[in-house]
């Protein structure tokens, strides 16, 4: 799976998790709105965080 691009895509990554703003975020170790900002589009997430996204959905998919 390639890295995972923002906004759509993010809201997209943190509902397959089946997680809420706030536990995406402390998974991911940013405050809740950071992670509302990335969804709307308002700003775009930094690239450590994207590669931090695309392992956590991997560890997921091989878990599940």
């Amino acid at each position: 799976m390639p890295i995972v691009p923002a906004m759509n895509t993010i809201n997209d990554a943190r509902l397959r998790l089946n997680l809420s703003y706030r536990e995406f975020a402390d998974l991911i170790g940013v405050d809740r709105t950071t992670v509302q900002r990335w969804e709307r589009g308002t700003v775009s997430p930094p690239g450590p965080a994207l590669k931090l996204i695309q392992r956590i959905i991997e560890e997921h998919e091989a878990a599940s």
